[in-house]
């Protein structure tokens, strides 16, 4: 079928500085290439004639496989993604804010992971949606991550004082 971990895996990270080094805008994207997943939820729909193809058999390569007894046909797509990992802002406030509150220094930072997928290969398989090619299933309504947890998203907005 293929590798089971990423053969390649290519990082971007850029920051932009504002404001004197006050404001500070950062990302974090990951693309990982070389690595194929098996849909096991999409193969029993394919094996109990549930899916269209299994139902129309108009696929040469899935009926090959299918015949064959090939899981991997009817289960197996290329994982290449792109994710955006982090992004985020963080703002010093000025000094003339933090002293009214008698602190020393106030960092106000605005921070999401996991924020979304950018691309990936395969987005579908035999017409079952990909939910999340890192970790997720297909599934026919895309929400599938057939014993396996997805990566957490999450949104965090924090406020560090320094007194």
């Amino acid at each position: 079928m293929g590798p089971a971990f990423a053969t390649h895996t290519v990082t971007v990270a850029p920051r932009l500085r504002f404001l004197d080094d006050r404001l500070q805008v950062f990302a974090l994207a990951e693309g990982q290439y070389g690595r194929w997943r098996e849909a096991n939820d999409r193969e029993f729909s394919h094996f109990y004639g549930n899916t269209k193809v299994s139902r129309l058999q108009d696929d040469p390569t899935w009926v090959h496989g299918s015949v064959l007894g090939d899981d991997t046909v009817r289960s197996a797509y290329d994982a290449a993604f792109w994710r955006l990992r982090e992004i985020g802002a963080r703002y010093t406030l000025p000094e003339s804010w933090t002293g009214l509150a008698g602190a020393a220094r106030a960092v106000l930072s605005l921070l999401a992971r996991n924020a979304w997928i950018l691309w990936q290969a395969q987005k579908r398989i035999y017409g079952a949606v990909i939910s999340d090619p890192e970790f997720g299933s297909a599934s026919l309504d895309g929400d599938a991550n057939f014993y396996e947890t997805p990566a957490m998203s999450n949104v965090n907005l924090t406020l560090s004082v320094t007194f």
